[in-house]
């Protein structure tokens, strides 16, 4: 079940495959819409490579395990605890946008909490 030769070789070849082809769709694509809608300039291919490692720098998920692989153990333990709570009001409040809303209502209500 382990790593064999073949099939780090193929997980290279795959990966460098992957690499070309998505530097020439980020070059076909920018060179196609930003110049004629930015009055951008057109970029090569190895700039589009930097564009793309570039971006996910910023913006990716650095190898994460994106999606749901990545947050299912962590997120069952977090909400696990919440229906646990009494997410009731623990005091009385006497509060309604009634109160605030209707012209020349000066009621004021003190907040209590229960001992």
């Amino acid at each position: 079940m382990g790593f064999g030769p073949f099939k780090i070789i193929k997980i290279l070849i795959m990966t460098a495959l992957a690499a070309l082809i998505l530097g020439l769709v980020i070059t076909l694509l920018w060179n196609a819409l930003v110049p004629d809608l930015f009055h951008g300039p057109t970029i090569t291919y190895l700039q589009s490579v930097g564009l793309f490692l570039l971006a996910r720098l910023l913006f990716g998920n650095h190898g994460g395990g994106g999606g749901y692989r990545g947050r299912g153990r962590w997120q069952g333990r977090r909400w696990q605890g919440m229906h646990q709570h009494n997410w009731q009001p623990q005091g009385k409040w006497n509060w309604s946008w009634s109160n605030e809303c209707e012209p020349g209502s000066t009621k004021e209500e003190e907040v209590k909490p229960q001992s």
